[in-house]
């Protein structure tokens, strides 16, 4: 029988932070490629946002399964994690969209406040499904 193995809530927050870490250099990469292709006029904000979050993504996947959750990539890990950056990508996009026409037209303060929200819901999908840890157990729960 397999069952969860239940962390600590230092160690969540421990294994939280060290999310937040690899996700800033996903973020900078992100930030970078949004800052240069608005600043060059290539494309508008949205689309730029879209891009440097799928691309900091890819980033983000392989400094995660290495630092954050100790494991090795996998298919099933990789599907997963895709899956939850295109919910996240997504996601991202339409706060941007909304950001924009709704709140300010300042397209930095907007990405940061979509950047928060994405960082932490998808630190919770991705931790409890993605990278989940099981542990197997004999019956008596040994």
């Amino acid at each position: 029988m397999k069952k969860k193995k239940k962390m600590s809530k230092f160690a969540t927050l421990l294994q939280f932070a060290k999310y937040s870490v690899v996700g800033a250099f996903g973020t900078v990469i992100h930030y970078l490629i949004l800052i240069v292709l608005v600043s060059s006029s290539l494309t508008n904000p949205v689309i730029a946002s879209i891009t440097g979050a799928l691309t900091g993504a890819i980033v983000n996947y392989f400094l995660n399964v290495k630092i954050t959750f100790k494991t090795e990539a996998n298919l099933l890990s990789i599907r997963r994690f895709a899956l939850i950056a295109l919910v996240g990508a997504a996601l991202n996009g339409l706060l941007m969209a909304i950001g924009m026409k709704l709140l300010t037209s300042n397209y930095l303060i907007v990405q940061c406040v979509a950047t928060s929200l994405v960082l932490s819901l998808t630190y919770v999908v991705n931790s409890r499904w993605t990278f989940q840890r099981t542990v197997k157990t004999t019956r008596d729960g040994a």
